[in-house]
């Protein structure tokens, strides 16, 4: 039987959350980032089960097509990274660590929120752009309706052909 690796994930989170929050602790507390870390492995991969995807828009489409869209990605990927290590180490360490890596944190977060809203602000600018030009392209066909029957009547009736 092989089990997809959502349904896996979906079984190991409705497990998790049976769990006691005390049983579930390790020895640092770490639940989080063990959470995190099942979730990461549980995603497929980029390229996996991508079949019949191809056409479809959206953040993943748009990747592939844009480079642009691509580095941004690239850079929230990153930056996330970063945001989880710092997180981890804001709650480890001496009171003074703790506070120089929450301040660093605190800024990773403050770049991270602006690198999404940038994406989300070129996603919309992409958006937009493709919506204008669907206008311009209905608003063509409705003024050339008439024409567009009358020449489709004539090739699928064979009116018309020289030969």
């Amino acid at each position: 039987m092989k089990i997809s690796r959502l349904a896996l994930a979906a079984a190991l989170a409705a497990v998790w959350a049976a769990v006691p929050p005390a049983v579930r602790a390790d020895d640092d507390g770490d639940v989080e980032e063990e959470r995190v870390e099942i979730r990461r492995r549980a995603r497929p991969d980029d390229r996996e089960g991508r079949e019949g995807r191809e056409g479809r828009e959206g953040p993943r489409g748009m990747r592939d097509r844009d480079p642009e869209m691509k580095e941004k990605m690239e850079k929230l990927r990153a930056l996330e990274e970063k945001t989880r290590e710092l997180a981890k180490s804001a709650r480890q360490g001496t009171d003074e660590e703790k506070a120089a890596a929450k301040a660093e944190l605190r800024k990773a977060l403050g770049e991270l929120f602006d690198a999404k809203l940038a994406m989300e602000t070129a996603m919309l600018a992409k958006m937009e752009k493709h919506a204008a030009e669907l206008k311009a392209k209905i608003a063509k066909k409705k003024t050339s309706r008439d024409k567009a029957i009358e020449s489709r009547l004539s090739r699928m009736t064979g009116d018309g052909d020289d030969g």
